[in-house]
């Protein structure tokens, strides 16, 4: 066998990782048009922000975290990563991380709320509004609603319930499978890991016009805490003896690729390393904010019970706004 062939066949056998970067990049067109259209709508409520003069508001660095943001959903759903996650378990925990602490504080960050409801044509968001507004049902919704998590701590609690209740659910063995096999499954899983993230970091990041119910120290402990919880999980998967899920143990393994506790203790420190870097940076921003500056508690307008205080500062603002009038 020539030299060359020699070198190509040892390489595609020695890097089966390498090879799949380089070859499988996957198309969803639900995921597709769920990524672009959050986009061109920020694109669009930005435009109309500068032609009313109100574009002053959003920070280049608003626009830079929420692109990041998309871009990290991107990179997670629709690059060889997805493929790649059907064969490697830590492909699979970094498509889960790129999700969770990658994507979801960016977005957050990014305060889009705003900029995405200026992308509605001004007359519709008038009517829509005050359509919402007038319904009974929609007061008595809101009132069960306040009721239940309105109380001091209620969001941040049941926030921090659903992020770590979800993750602990998806990574059931059971359940796990189950989502791999059946791929409507497995983007309901990707869904909720970002929809449970995002309402996690809400608690912990101002996004106006909302901004979170915990003062400084609380909202420490609020992160702390996940973190811990978090670190221990991710040693289940570091110092397991037996392979976690079933359909990781039966897939074929070629030369160069882990073995299947090897794969599990891998995925095991991908979300260790990951984990502990954002929170710890979270954790400690946090407790800086608290010595920096003096604390805000009060101050926010995120729970459910402040949704109607927010909506007519969203009308009062259109209806200031020089020229809107006349779109």
């Amino acid at each position: 066998m020539p030299h060359g062939a020699a070198y190509d066949a040892h390489t595609k056998e020695a890097w089966p990782i390498l090879r799949l970067l380089l070859s499988d990049w996957p198309f969803d067109p639900p995921v597709v048009v769920g990524v672009l259209t959050p986009v061109l709508l920020y694109a669009r409520g930005l435009s109309y922000a500068r032609a009313h003069g109100s574009a002053s508001r959003v920070r280049w660095w608003h626009v830079a975290a929420f692109g990041s943001g998309v871009l990290l959903i991107w990179v997670a759903l629709q690059t060889p990563i997805e493929d790649g996650a059907d064969q490697l378990l830590w492909v699979h925990m970094l498509q889960h991380e790129l999700l969770i602490v990658g994507a979801a504080p960016l977005l957050v960050l990014s305060a889009p709320l705003m900029p995405l409801w200026r992308a509605v044509p001004l007359g519709m968001r008038r009517t829509s509004l005050r359509w919402f507004t007038q319904q009974r049902w929609a007061r008595h919704v809101g009132k069960l609603l306040h009721a239940f998590l309105g109380a001091p701590g209620g969001v941040p609690g049941v926030a921090w319930l659903l992020f770590l209740g979800d993750a602990a659910l998806w990574h059931l063995p059971a359940v796990y499978d189950v989502a791999l096999r059946h791929p409507p499954i497995h983007d309901l899983e990707h869904l909720l890991f970002l929809g449970t993230a995002l309402l996690f970091w809400v608690q912990v990041i101002p996004s106006p016009p909302w901004r979170p119910h915990l003062d400084d120290r609380a909202r420490a402990f609020f992160v702390g805490s996940a973190g811990v919880a978090l670190h221990l999980f991710d040693f289940v998967f570091i110092l397991a003896a037996v392979p976690l899920y079933p359909y990781y143990a039966a897939v074929p393994r070629t030369s160069g690729m882990p073995t299947s506790l090897t794969d599990q203790a891998m995925a095991g420190g991908v979300m260790e390393l990951l984990n502990m870097s954002v929170f710890a940076v979270a954790f400690g921003l946090v407790l800086w904010h608290s010595w920096a500056r003096p604390p805000y508690a009060g101050q926010g307008a995120g729970s459910v019970g402040q949704l109607g205080a927010a909506n007519r500062s969203v009308v009062a603002d259109h209806e200031n706004l020089p020229g809107e009038g006349r779109q």
